[in-house]
């Protein structure tokens, strides 16, 4: 049986016993939860009824890493719609919309485009991210 260790609302070690009585007879300050089919770990709080994961808190370098990273996502998105949009105007296909729609489009996402290239160019992930169009 997985067993988490509680003492003062947090996990402080899972276990592996045959019995939550036998885990804290062996750890006589902690609570013994089980935990067999929960997600619950070392560092989670816990109420007393329900496992509350710790809050993760990132450094400002990690946050520019990871919106960099979300950029150049975003900036492969816009492509792909760039691309299908472009497709879509060459074939004449406006089933379902218009040009005019399918054009509007295309600028809307050629500008994202534009202002997700020069945030990646300038390599500063703690500027906001440009939003893609709805």
């Amino acid at each position: 049986m997985n067993i988490a260790l509680v003492l003062n609302g947090v996990v402080i070690n899972t276990i592996i016993c045959e019995s939550v009585g036998l885990a804290e007879e062996l750890n006589p300050d902690c609570v013994a939860v089980d935990i067999d089919n929960i997600h619950a770990g070392i560092g989670w709080l816990y109420d007393g009824s329900k496992f509350i994961a710790p809050v993760v808190e990132k450094t400002p370098e990690e946050l520019a890493a990871e919106n960099l990273s979300t950029a150049q996502s975003e900036y492969d998105r816009a492509t792909a719609v760039i691309n299908g949009l472009n497709e879509q105007i060459e074939d004449a296909d406006y089933a379902g919309t218009t040009e005019d729609d399918v054009r509007s489009a295309l600028t809307a996402w050629t500008d994202c485009r534009k202002q997700l290239r020069a945030y990646i160019k300038a390599n500063d992930g703690s500027k906001d991210l440009p939003v893609a169009p709805a």
